[in-house]
């Protein structure tokens, strides 16, 4: 996604960068941002970000489903076990789900790297193709060095 030429980026608290497509709308409260369509919306995502500390003695993995789970417990998500995932790559660590709350979609993913960790989830009335674009900003995360 970050290919396209109309995609603008934006910096978050010095944390990371997102892009977004140009009908695409960030609104920042304190420590969370709220991004949204402008053209028929369907949902939000909202994402938080977290300084990591050395309090932690799990590995990344473990934290980043820690959080997850605790998120989901906090919330009272009812999830899809077949969604439950985690994901690596080189920099980061992703766990994620899909599931419901509150008779609303939720996806939420915790996502790791060696100094932070991102909270974000994104919820609609329902599951929609929105979904996509909406993956594509999480996973175009970029954190700051």
């Amino acid at each position: 996604m970050k290919e396209e030429e109309n995609l603008i980026p934006y910096n978050f608290q010095g944390g990371f960068t997102v892009f977004l497509l140009k009908d695409w709308t960030i609104e920042e409260e304190n420590d969370l941002i709220n991004v949204y369509s402008e053209v028929k919306p369907k949902g939000v995502l909202q994402i938080s970000l977290y300084k990591k500390n050395n309090k932690y003695e799990v590995n990344d993995d473990e934290l980043a489903l820690q959080h997850l789970d605790r998120f989901i417990d906090q919330f009272n998500v009812i999830i899809d076990k077949n969604t439950y995932k985690i994901l690596e790559t080189d920099d980061v660590i992703i766990a994620t789900t899909e599931g419901v709350v509150e008779n609303r979609f939720i996806n939420i993913w915790v996502i790791v790297d060696e100094k932070r960790m991102v909270l974000a989830t994104y919820n609609s009335k329902e599951k929609t193709k929105e979904l996509s674009i909406v993956e594509d900003i999480i996973y175009g995360i970029e954190f700051d060095k």
